[in-house]
């Protein structure tokens, strides 16, 4: 009798143990795999599309197909021909990892009429659910209440200079270190655009003076110094330039649901990241800026007068697949374990799991090397949507493939459609077919817009001066577009 009793206690004490710990366990994986059916609607049972719609009965795709306790899913690739399909078969490089919930692909903005955030969004990291108001109102134009138009008033007629204040950094570091003027300060950037480009700037040392104020690297310690500035006004008429890099703590960057998280609205600034998706990013109101490459091409002077020399490889791509559960390395375990063909180079490197050894590269390819012999890389993100390896397959004169979640530098006012190929998330399996499909005049036509954009984009040789000296002129010429669409309404009044 002593016997039982002692082996019942044992089996409750093992009961209460494990009760949280299956609390946990479910909110980090049922709760985040619920979170994803609500953005995105079944296509079959036991099924979810990846992405965006398509014809899923022919060609080669990759869905999310569900296992028993659909609390985790796991990728299944298909070669179909008018709706018969055979599965794929698997290189075996990187052993396959679960999937529970990646970040909405859906905008949750609030109105810009309120300062009260009255919506929330659901941000996920590896997989692991929480709450967080969303930072940016629905802004999509420069006027009232997202952008004061009449600071900017000019007089006389044709474009004028926009009057433009920036915060000081601080420590009032003015440094601008070459070669590449990476780290300069909001401030020395902004004289050197004046200086080069009067026409298009005009420096003002009083922020009410400003049609626009800019927020540069490093100008705040914290999200909270940067609101409470008395000419803050939440955000209206700001432009916080490389949103990385604006506070004195690493950690704390725009988007993150940390900062959400403790109440940091950024409100209606717009603002210049280069690792925003297509969710977060509000088209024609925040302007992203590049992600300028770590490898420059010492060589592209030469190299872009033979862009359309004969390269070894159509399409290549050399990195890491983690077995982290964001997006980004998701295209990449794709394309180490489903691209295939003598014209096509992978080079993958594997990490299982987040406790495992990084495993070594298949093969000794210089990384250089495969860009500059290489038609097409792929250039999927990594800890965030971006990747260095965009501008650096652009300084090798590749055409940078990318997929459907991706916001280009400066988009939507600098047109990348004619040099970038984009696949959907469905197709990124089929990438090879895809661009061995692009005729060799549309090539080498992309490859010229290509090699264009990279000069004006990152500069030539790269310099952060001349990206931010590119976003002014694109200010310039949003201010004087919203200037004239106001005067037009204003004469159909009268």
């Amino acid at each position: 009798m002593l016997e039982g009793f002692r082996a019942s206690r044992r089996r409750l004490l093992l009961f209460v143990l494990a009760v949280p710990i299956l609390v946990v366990f479910l909110h980090g994986e049922l709760f985040g795999a619920l979170l994803y059916e609500t953005t995105a609607s079944p296509l079959k049972k036991n099924e979810l599309p990846y992405g965006e719609e398509d014809d899923l009965d022919n060609g080669k795709h990759c869905i999310r197909k569900r296992g028993m306790l659909r609390w985790r899913s796991r990728w299944h690739c298909q070669e179909c021909e008018n709706g018969q399909c055979k599965t794929l078969e698997r290189r075996g490089r990187c052993k396959p990892f679960g999937i529970r919930a990646f970040s909405p692909r859906v905008k949750s903005e609030f109105s810009p009429f309120t300062h009260e955030r009255s919506t929330t969004l659901v941000f996920t990291h590896n997989g692991h659910a929480s709450y967080a108001q969303h930072g940016t109102p629905a802004c999509n134009d420069l006027t009232l209440p997202c952008f004061n138009l009449s600071r900017c008033d000019e007089e006389s007629s044709g474009p004028q200079p926009i009057k433009v204040y920036a915060y000081k950094t601080i420590n009032n570091d003015t440094r601008c270190n070459p070669p590449d003027y990476i780290y300069c300060s909001g401030s020395s950037n902004l004289d050197y655009a004046a200086n080069r480009y009067p026409e298009v700037v005009k420096r003002v040392d009083r922020p009410e003076e400003a049609c626009l104020l800019v927020v540069g690297r490093q100008t705040f310690d914290n999200p909270e110094q940067m609101t409470s500035q008395e000419n803050w006004n939440h955000g209206m008429n700001h432009y916080i330039y490389r949103s990385q890099q604006i506070f004195g703590n690493h950690h704390d960057r725009p988007f993150n649901s940390a900062i959400l998280q403790r109440g940091v609205n950024f409100g209606l600034a717009s603002t210049s990241s280069y690792s925003v998706d297509d969710a977060m990013n509000r088209h024609g109101y925040d302007l992203p800026t590049a992600l300028l490459p770590k490898w420059r091409n010492p060589n592209r002077a030469k190299d872009k007068d033979d862009l359309h020399r004969p390269r070894r490889f159509i399409l290549s791509f050399k990195g890491t697949a983690h077995d982290w559960e964001s997006l980004d390395w998701q295209y990449r375990w794709i394309a180490s374990e489903y691209w295939f063909g003598d014209d096509v180079h992978i080079d993958s490197r594997c990490r299982e799991t987040s406790l495992s050894k990084l495993s070594k590269y298949t093969d000794e390819t210089d990384y250089v090397e495969l860009l500059l012999n290489s038609t097409f890389v792929f250039s999927p993100g990594g800890a965030s949507v971006n990747s260095f390896r965009f501008g650096e397959a652009l300084q090798a004169g590749a055409i940078p493939v990318v997929t459907s979640n991706y916001v280009p530098p400066f988009h939507p006012d600098v047109d990348w459609s004619d040099c970038i190929v984009r696949v959907s998330d469905a197709r990124v399996v089929d990438t090879p077919r895809i661009v061995r499909s692009i005729p060799p005049q549309e090539v080498k036509s992309r490859q010229i817009v290509c090699s264009r954009l990279t000069e004006k984009v990152f500069g030539d040789p790269v310099d952060d001066r001349e990206s931010f000296s590119l976003a002014m002129k694109l200010w310039q010429v949003r201010i004087q577009d919203a200037l004239q669409k106001r005067s037009h309404l204003s004469s159909l009044l009268e």
